[in-house]
């Protein structure tokens, strides 16, 4: 609590300052979500350095144990803290190892974190030798069928094709969608991400029809779970956009672009990443149009 009050003068200067500024709606709120992720990042920051002054006991041990997961993962989750998501989860697995010994659940979970980490800083054998350690325990304690399995697959396919190996990546991301759908039914969105990524990785093959079946089984999810104007939503949009593009069709992907495009800039602003990776898409599919129609 005492970093959550340190911080209110300083953020209500900023806010104070965007507001003068008269940035405009999009700005203001991508302004402030990023004044209060950086709150949020600094009370649970917090919360783990306090917890480690107060683990006298094996109860607060595997109290602090669980919050260091969950950090980890929370970090790893927003981006931009790379680095002390791989301290906290290489700290998560010390002390879970040292509670639960090595072929436990929370030994696995922090190998799973550790391993997502060492795949984000682009360390991919060691990611991959992290990763495999905990498929084999969580596979030990649940057997091929669980949800953590599914999970460690989906990281070692996303991890296998970074590396180029699509082949294996797309087998093994496969059977990570094989084992969600059987645990939550095929058109849940616990499936989507496994599902859009395997299309991903077809259409990096050029197998094109099949990659935008699954895209557009992802939009009908979606649609249904998050609504028509969520930023997954609008990726997938644009997915099966770019899709629509290699096959020559234009003006298909052009609303598709469009309807991305429109979410992202509501949501995001003008500046963000996405939504210029979507007006480009829609800027390309505009000229395409109109060279077609000379």
């Amino acid at each position: 609590m005492a970093r959550a009050l340190a911080t209110v003068v300083s953020d209500l200067t900023e806010i104070l300052k965007i507001i003068d500024e008269g940035v405009g709606y999009a700005n203001f709120n991508m302004a402030v979500s990023m004044l209060i992720r950086k709150w949020a990042v600094g009370v649970v920051v917090t919360a783990v350095k306090e917890g480690r002054q107060d683990r006298e006991d094996e109860s607060s041990k595997k109290r602090h144990g669980a919050l260091l997961n969950k950090v980890a993962h929370l970090l790893l989750g927003i981006g931009g803290n790379q680095d002390r998501a791989m301290s906290i989860g290489r700290d998560a697995l010390v002390l879970n190892e040292e509670l639960y010994g090595r072929q436990s659940t929370h030994t696995a979970q922090s190998l799973l974190l550790v391993g997502r980490g060492l795949s984000v800083t682009n360390k991919y054998n060691e990611a991959l030798k992290i990763l495999g350690e905990a498929l084999e325990i969580f596979e030990l304690i649940f057997g091929r069928v669980n949800k953590n399995v599914a999970e460690v697959l989906f990281e070692i396919g996303a991890v296998l094709n970074s590396k180029g190996e699509n082949d294996k990546a797309l087998k093994v991301s496969r059977e990570s969608l094989s084992i969600q759908e059987q645990l939550f039914g095929r058109e849940t969105k616990e499936t989507t991400q496994t599902r859009s990524s395997i299309a991903t990785m077809l259409a990096e093959k050029d197998e094109d029809n099949e990659a935008l079946k699954l895209n557009e089984l992802n939009i009908k999810i979606q649609r249904k779970y998050l609504g028509q104007e969520h930023p997954g939503t609008a990726r997938t949009m644009n997915n099966i956009g770019v899709l629509y593009a290699k096959k020559g069709e234009h003006c298909k992907a052009l609303e598709l672009y469009k309807n991305a495009l429109q979410i992202t800039e509501k949501v995001f602003g003008s500046d963000d990443p996405r939504t210029k990776d979507y007006r480009s898409n829609f800027d390309t599919a505009t000229r395409e149009i109109e060279n077609n129609q000379l």
